[in-house]
């Protein structure tokens, strides 16, 4: 009869390689995602976040739904406009990171 092969002790380490390998994948996405700074312009944005509803968001900004669904379809936004809008996803962004849900 030929000798045994004990695999136990290399599954167990590809187990634990595996296990420490997603820990540092997974801090370095943490890692990366605090640097980075994700830039859309408008429509692209706008067309990303299908959770947004344009007609709330645009009420929630202060601007005419209408016109917001013209800026979604890439119509030139002035930079006032822009100004609104950025200060909107700001202030949704920092009410959102604030809840806690029960």
């Amino acid at each position: 009869m030929g000798k045994k092969k004990n695999i136990w002790l290399p599954l167990l380490i590809l187990f634990l390689v595996a296990l420490v390998s997603a820990a540092v994948v997974t801090l370095l996405v943490d890692f990366f995602d605090d640097i980075f700074v994700y830039k859309y312009d408008l429509p692209s944005f706008l067309s990303y976040y299908k959770i947004l509803n344009m007609t709330q968001f645009a009420k929630y900004a202060d601007i005419n739904p209408s016109l917001m669904r013209q800026y979604k379809q890439g119509q030139y936004v002035s930079e006032k406009q822009v100004a609104k809008i950025q200060t909107a996803i700001n202030k949704i962004g920092r009410e959102l990171a604030a809840v806690q849900l029960l």
